[in-house]
């Protein structure tokens, strides 16, 4: 199914010299829900990026970095749970046992979990995108990576985002996301698309859209991306049957996407032109994208001088 156009794009902006940031990404960005992209460029330092592209330094050192929980070895229970940068390899403290953090690339000793990509840290393993699959580490980096799960089509997935519950959102560089449960260690649900090629794709469940990173020829940007289909177009409704004098009919229309796909859970709004009664005068649309109501037409009269008419209610 293909995700929809919101917002964008948005040229990725300092916004203490407003002008455009780098194009040289020097790790794999971050993205941490409610606070922005971090965004680590080659030779200016890391950002924080604002959807709307607004960027602001947050560290001079874009090689090395992590994403930590300040107030280490308190109980998650009883503290707030700040995020922030590490300034060292290594070192993060303690997680709660359910808490996935995000990170570019560390190291627990002088071992890389892994180069260049997002990994996320759970109670019990690392696990990290490759190609289309998810690979697990243990916590003590005692083994390499092995294959924990496989998707098709998700062939060059590079980010991970913090979805709901137990589940993660793994992005590629072709456009397309899927949702991966790390408890039951298996892909769930359709793989999306945003039709279009990306440096990194995430979930921000904060604001229910995707986000997505891009090359757009002489400067990055931000792109927002609708979670469920957009309403673009409302068929012509149509009868289950001929209008017929004193019959009771049912009438349907489909709402679909820009793409062709359904709208489910829309509200239809119905009116009518001429004699007879149409009701209800607003309903839901299914999941194939279907709204319906029914028309009495009146004992004297058939379809003659009838109009129906559906579109969406904002």
């Amino acid at each position: 199914m293909a995700l929809e156009p919101l917002a964008g794009p948005f040229t990725i902006t300092n916004r203490l010299t407003e002008a455009p940031v780098g194009k040289t990404i020097a790790g794999a960005p971050i993205w941490i829900d409610g606070r922005g992209l971090l965004l680590p460029i080659s030779s200016e330092g890391v950002y924080l990026v604002q959807m709307d592209g607004a960027a602001y330094p947050v560290a001079t050192e874009s090689n090395d970095y992590g994403l930590a929980l300040i107030d280490f070895g308190s109980a998650p229970a009883t503290r707030p749970r700040w995020y922030g940068l590490s300034d060292s390899l290594g070192a993060y403290g303690e997680w709660d046992i359910d808490a996935v953090t995000l990170f570019k690339t560390t190291r627990v000793g002088e071992s890389y979990v892994t180069l260049g990509r997002n990994y996320a840290r759970l109670h019990d393993r690392y696990v990290y995108p490759l190609a289309g699959r998810i690979y697990a580490r243990p916590l003590d980096l005692s083994a390499p990576g092995e294959i924990e799960a496989s998707v098709d089509n998700l062939t060059h997935g590079v980010s991970l985002s913090w979805a709901v519950g137990n589940e993660l959102v793994v992005g590629s560089c072709d456009g397309l996301v899927a949702r991966y449960d790390w408890i039951k260690k298996t892909f769930v649900g359709e793989v999306r698309t945003i039709g279009m090629a990306c440096l990194g794709l995430w979930w921000s469940a904060k604001h229910g859209v995707y986000v997505s990173l891009h090359d757009d020829g002489t400067t990055l940007a931000l792109r927002v991306w609708a979670a469920t289909v957009q309403p673009a177009v409302v068929g012509v409704p149509i009868p289950d049957a001929p209008l017929t004098a004193g019959h009771h009919t049912r009438i349907c229309a489909t709402v679909l996407g820009a793409h062709a796909d359904p709208c489910a859970g829309e509200v239809v709004a119905w009116s009518l032109s001429g004699p007879g009664t149409l009701a209800p005068l607003a309903s839901y649309t299914d999941d194939e994208g279907v709204a319906e109501t029914w028309y009495d037409a009146p004992l004297n009269s058939g379809a003659e001088g009838i109009q129906i008419r559906a579109e969406v209610a904002i």
